[in-house]
């Protein structure tokens, strides 16, 4: 209990205009956003150097039903690029932590900016166990409509 208790900090965090965080030690903090098939969706406040598979560790991890080779990481653009106005819209980028994960060579996931929004989208297994659950349903009504006429004749 003493070990976890230095990694908490008690301090408020001061607010920076642009999303950043600054922590009691003076670290630059920034505040991202996870949704989807995690087990624990939501704001969180991280390190400035944190990226796309470190935030999920941070979201307990995976679902049963997530998809890590659908990745979404929607950033909004606040700079202009070369002469161009902002795109407010933001853009998004997909990520296949799987590949990453799986092969050696792949590039690092990408690093988080201030607002950012990571989702993580359901895998095809959710589909099935939605259907094979409504099968289910459907076969107790009708097992129990066919059991009620068996005792009524």
């Amino acid at each position: 209990m003493l070990f976890a208790a230095a990694f908490v900090t008690s301090a408020p965090a001061q607010t920076r205009d642009g999303g950043f965080v600054l922590d009691q030690d003076k670290r630059l903090q920034i505040v991202v956003h996870i949704l989807g098939e995690v087990k624990s969706p939501g704001d969180y406040v991280v390190a400035d150097d944190t990226d796309v598979l470190e935030l999920l560790a941070k979201a307990g991890g995976p679902t049963e039903f997530a998809n890590l080779g659908s990745v979404s990481l929607k950033r909004r653009s606040s700079v202009a690029a070369a002469g161009r106005a902002p795109d407010p819209a933001g853009r998004v980028v997909k990520v296949d932590l799987a590949k990453f994960l799986r092969e050696e060579d792949e590039p690092d996931p990408p690093i988080l900016q201030p607002g950012d929004v990571v989702t993580v989208s359901r895998n095809k297994m959710h589909s099935w166990r939605t259907a094979f659950t409504m099968v289910r349903d459907v076969s107790v009504v009708v097992s129990t409509y066919l059991l009620y006429r068996r005792v009524v004749q």
